[in-house]
């Protein structure tokens, strides 16, 4: 129940974060500041994902790409974020999945 909670208000805060933020922007900071609030979301949503290393490395990754935006602007740095995002998330959410797979 508790996680339920936690969930539905980073869902909240980050629809408030974008709508108010990012609305009709173009990418860069707003990218790094928005997936430095997904990393921390979902490490803080799935804690059993921060003893993962493939984790932690996207993660970092993610970042780094976001950070690559901001300096570089280009449309390669762009997929390569969005690529290391969905990687991101799929090792985060690896032992979610994992369960589904075993039904």
């Amino acid at each position: 129940m508790k996680k339920e909670i936690l969930a539905n208000s980073f869902v909240l805060i980050g629809i408030i974060a974008y709508n108010f933020l990012f609305w009709g922007e173009k990418l860069g900071l707003n990218m790094l500041i928005f997936s430095t609030l997904l990393v921390g979301s979902l490490f803080t949503l799935y804690p059993e994902s921060r003893k993962s290393k493939m984790a932690k490395i996207t993660a970092i990754g993610t970042l780094f790409s976001a950070a690559m935006i901001v300096y570089n602007n280009s449309m390669f740095s762009k997929v390569m974020h969005f690529v290391s995002l969905i990687a991101m998330v799929g090792f985060v959410q690896q032992y979610v999945l994992r369960f589904f797979g075993t039904v």
